[in-house]
């Protein structure tokens, strides 16, 4: 007889099965719930890095005013002996441009010039001496003479300003360049900078320990050169007649001529020069200007200061080459010279005479005379030389002018960015071939616009999420190639499927010539924000966590017991152990009726068991 299984064991079983089901599901979440975390912790470590090549020796110089107080990572190099702009003996140094960098190159404090001292042709009387009282005139004679010329300073009018090096070589970023810095533009400074010209003065830039001082003069320090110790030499050359009348001649015996001091004239002593416009930043630690002019120590020519972000103005037929730096607000006048001439300087000696030999045993006297005198200096060799410090100098002359997503905000999962960049080169000649464009997507923890170690940033590709290094980047651009006066456009794009948070992000790129990172570095850009949803990951995992616990309530796994039910304690087997296993039969009607201990399927095709698990019903009898 046919036995129908009343519907509270159907439902002990039904939930007995779900508790099962339950279980596998539950293992199944826990395992994909740790190979998530897995997967994002590698991601961390095997995210792509490039390759860096640090140049230690290179630094950039700039000019700084209170030398007390140096910016964080700069370093005063203008306050004590043996450092770039400072000498023991010569106190500071002036910066000075040329193809390679040489601390105290060359120059002096002071100068001084040889002088040469010549007499012209005199006409004197001479007195026989042994027989009668008359005279004869003498024949021309000349001497010979030397004097002493004193040294005066060789320094041009100077302003002394505080030299200052970045201490990592060249500084990149949106705040490459501190607050209060003083830098060199052959223009206008730009936005967030003020001219510092007509603060400095009309003046030579002097490396000291302080700012402020000046000293020096254009004009040979407003005062001759003192020629003191002239002297006419004691053996003039020459005959004297004899008084006989006999057309003999008698040699001038020793005499000599003394000659007053006197003064040189003041000419100009300027050094060879350019005259520059100072800026100085006025706002904010900011990023590098196009356009700026800088000092560097450029020290290796192997790889030498080979930045093609930079124009170098001081190699051979640069306009800094072998130049100082003379701030008159205005840029590009030339002038100045190693060295000065000074004016000949014509006198006439003190009276002198002496005696003459005549024949073989009569003397005679010579007259007093005077003789006309000539003074010429010697020019010298860098006469108008300070002590100085070679330098490159370069301009800033590549730039990213446009950053920019095509949102600001991405509040839908899967949402795919889209970045456009575009980069020029204001190079007057030079071509860029094959650089790199580098693009970080970070969250700016410090709000300084550019990523730092250990913040959180996009993986390559947008693949996930890890700790930022140097070498780091979510995208990046190789080959692009950018003529001279040109302008080149990239763009790229992923989704934010693998964002870690919702919140704000920072879009930075930094444009390169792919041999050293660090380096070789054309221009940095940041402060390009957008919004952003969770990551896939942190919804599924919510996800999970939320089906595990619905499923740990119906199947039992979270008890929340009532009075009167029964509990999945009280169901680990089947209630009635007479009753043969239970399979739920048919796709659309879920009956099963028992029929002398053996059981069949009003649809027989197909069997479905409780646990999901589908196979074939077989014929039952």
């Amino acid at each position: 007889m046919d036995v129908e299984i009343c519907d509270l064991e159907i439902k002990e079983m039904t939930k007995y099965r779900l508790k099962q089901f339950g279980k596998w599901l539950t293992r199944q979440i826990a395992w994909l719930l740790v190979m998530t975390i897995v997967a994002n912790i590698l991601n961390v470590f095997v995210a792509p890095r490039k390759a860096q090549a640090v140049d230690a020796n290179d630094h950039m110089f700039l000019f700084w005013t209170n030398c007390a107080a140096p910016p964080t990572g700069w370093t005063v190099v203008s306050d004590e002996a043996g450092e770039a702009f400072y000498d023991a003996t010569n106190g500071g140094l002036f910066p000075r441009g040329n193809s390679s960098y040489s601390r105290m190159a060359g120059g002096a404090l002071t100068h001084t010039h040889t002088a040469t001292v010549t007499a012209a042709a005199s006409t004197a009387t001479a007195t026989r001496k042994a027989t009668g009282t008359g005279t004869n005139d003498a024949n021309t004679h000349t001497h010979t003479g030397s004097a002493s010329v004193d040294s005066i300073s060789s320094l041009p009018a100077y302003k002394n300003i505080c030299v200052i090096r970045y201490d990592n070589g060249i500084p990149n970023g949106d705040a490459a360049i501190p607050n209060g810095a003083v830098a060199i533009f052959d223009a206008a400074p730009p936005s967030g900078w003020s001219d510092y010209s007509a603060t400095f003065g009309t003046y030579y830039i002097r490396g000291n320990s302080t700012s402020g001082g000046t000293g020096g003069s254009n004009t040979h320090q407003g005062t001759g050169h003192t020629i003191s110790n002239i002297t006419l030499s004691a053996t003039g050359t020459g005959t004297i007649l004899q008084y006989s009348g006999s057309g003999a001649f008698a040699s001038p015996n020793t005499h000599t001529h003394t000659v007053n001091n006197q003064t040189s004239d003041t000419p100009d002593t300027q050094p060879p020069y350019i005259t520059i416009i100072l800026g100085q930043k006025t706002t904010a630690d900011g990023p590098i200007p196009n356009g700026m002019i800088a000092m560097f120590d450029d020290t290796d020519s192997s790889v030498g200061f080979s930045v093609a972000g930079w124009t170098r103005l001081s190699d051979v037929g640069g306009p800094f080459y072998q130049r100082f730096l003379k701030v008159t607000g205005a840029y590009g006048t030339t002038g100045g010279s190693t060295e000065h001439t000074h004016a000949v300087i014509n006198t006439t000696s003190n009276a002198g005479g002496g005696t003459v030999a005549t024949g073989t045993t009569v003397q005679s006297n010579i007259g007093s005379h005077t003789h006309p005198v000539t003074i010429t200096l010697a020019n010298g060799t860098n006469t108008n030389i300070p002590p100085y410090t070679d330098v490159v100098i370069a301009k800033k002359e590549t730039v990213i002018t446009a950053l920019t997503t095509d949102s600001g905000s991405y509040p839908t999962l899967g949402q795919t960015i889209t970045v456009n960049s575009t980069v020029n080169n204001y190079h007057a000649s030079t071509n860029l071939s094959n650089t790199y464009i580098d693009y970080v997507i970070f969250i700016d923890a410090n709000s300084n616009g550019r990523p730092d170690a250990g913040e959180t940033y996009i993986t390559n590709n947008c693949a996930g999420s890890g700790a930022w290094a140097s070498g780091n980047y979510t995208h990046q651009t190789t080959g692009v190639n950018v003529d001279f006066g040109g302008s080149t456009n990239d763009q790229w794009s992923c989704t934010n499927t693998n964002f870690p948070s919702n919140t704000t992000y920072t879009l930075w790129a930094r444009w390169w010539d792919g041999t050293s990172y660090s380096y070789n570095i054309y221009y940095d850009k940041g402060s390009v924000t957008f919004t952003s949803v969770p990551t896939l990951t942190e919804i599924l995992f919510l996800a999970l966590v939320g089906c595990a616990v619905f499923l740990g309530v119906r199947t039992g796994v979270i008890k929340i017991r009532k009075n009167g039910s029964i509990g999945p304690k009280d169901i680990k087997n089947p209630p009635n152990k007479n009753i043969p296993p239970i399979e739920i039969l048919g796709e659309k009607n879920h009956q099963t009726r028992y029929i002398n201990s053996k059981f069949e399927a009003r649809n027989p095709k197909r069997v479905v068991s409780i646990d999901g698990i589908s196979r074939r019903a077989k014929s039952v009898v």
